[in-house]
C-alpha cells in the first residue's frame, strides 16, 4: 500500500476578449517533466520561444492569462474506508482569517466521530474545538502552514474563538 505517481498535468487558464476564462489540462509525464527541470530552465522549455505556451497562443485568439502545475498520485492497491465511513458526511469548520476580517470554510469529509463534542444528543454535529488532531489538521492553514483557503491563511486554531465546526450531510445517489 502506498501512493504511487500517476500523471503530471500542465493546467492552462486562457482568458477571451470578453473576459470569460477557459480551461485546459493537458497530461505529461514525469520523465518529461524532469527533463524540462534538469536540460534546460522550466522557464525556456515552458515559456520560452518554441515552448508549450508560445506554441499554444500561436493557435488561440484567447490569452493565456495562468498556468499551473500538478501532479496525480493513486493508491497502488484497493483500499477502502473505515467501517461505517462516508465522505457524504462533512465536517464544516469556519475559521477566522488570521489578520483579517474573512471568515474561511474548511471541510473535512468522512470525518472520524471521535472529533465531536459528543456521540449523540444536541451536541453531536458540533466539532470539538479542543481536539488536538482538528488543532492539528487546521493548522496546516494557519500563518506558518503550507496550505491556504483562498490565499489566505486562518488564525491560530489552538486559540479558542478562532474558529467552530459542525457536521453537515451532501446528497449522493450512491448511497
Amino acid at each position: 500500500m502506498a501512493l504511487v505517481q500517476e500523471k503530471v498535468f500542465i493546467n492552462v487558464t486562457l482568458t477571451d476578449a470578453g473576459g470569460n476564462k477557459s480551461g485546459l489540462s493537458v497530461e505529461t509525464n514525469y520523465a518529461d517533466m524532469d527533463a524540462l527541470n534538469t536540460a534546460h530552465t522550466t522557464n525556456d522549455e515552458i515559456f520560452g520561444a518554441g515552448g508549450i505556451i508560445p506554441d499554444l497562443e500561436a493557435v488561440t485568439d484567447a490569452t493565456v492569462t495562468g498556468v499551473s502545475f500538478g501532479v496525480q498520485y493513486r493508491e497502488d492497491s484497493t483500499l477502502y474506508g473505515a467501517a461505517g465511513s462516508e465522505v457524504e458526511r462533512i465536517a464544516l469548520v469556519s475559521a477566522k482569517e488570521n489578520g483579517g476580517i474573512d471568515n474561511l470554510s474548511i471541510r473535512i469529509p468522512a470525518p472520524d466521530v471521535d472529533i465531536f463534542l459528543a456521540a449523540q444528543g444536541p451536541d453531536r454535529n458540533t466539532v470539538d474545538q479542543s481536539d488536538t488532531d482538528v488543532q492539528n489538521w487546521l493548522a496546516n492553514y494557519g500563518a506558518a502552514g503550507h496550505l491556504r483557503v483562498a490565499g489566505k491563511a486562518i488564525a491560530d486554531p489552538a486559540v479558542a474563538g478562532n474558529w467552530k465546526g459542525k457536521q453537515i450531510h451532501r446528497g449522493s445517489r450512491k448511497g
